[in-house]
């Protein structure tokens, strides 16, 4: 698969990898894998569920941040030692929030 890959990239200078959707493309946008990508990419799964968009979510449904933290740290079997908490996804979604606002749309 690499060597078609490397190949297909050597007949097109410009070529670049690229997601085919949306949660691909968000779990894999950092240079270092981390409980934000991993948070990043379980929102956006979430997202992707709720309805209008056909999904078995109600459109406003929101974990709240502490049930996020208890989310992540079972889906992720943490030790109790790295244990996220209530703390950390709040400051996470607000470091999204100030990236998303200094983004250019």
């Amino acid at each position: 698969m690499l060597q078609a890959l490397s190949e297909d990239a050597g007949q097109a200078a410009n070529t670049k990898p690229a997601a085919i959707d949306r949660l691909t493309g968000v779990a894999t946008a950092a240079r270092r894998p981390s409980l934000a990508d991993f948070l990043r990419a379980l929102l956006a799964a979430i997202e992707g569920i709720k309805r209008p968009r056909a999904g078995h979510l109600p459109a406003d449904f929101r974990l709240s941040d502490g049930s996020m933290a208890c989310l992540v740290t079972c889906l992720l079997n943490l030790t109790p030692e790295a244990m996220i908490d209530a703390s950390y996804v709040k400051r996470f979604r607000q470091r999204e929030r100030e990236a998303r606002a200094e983004s250019p749309s």
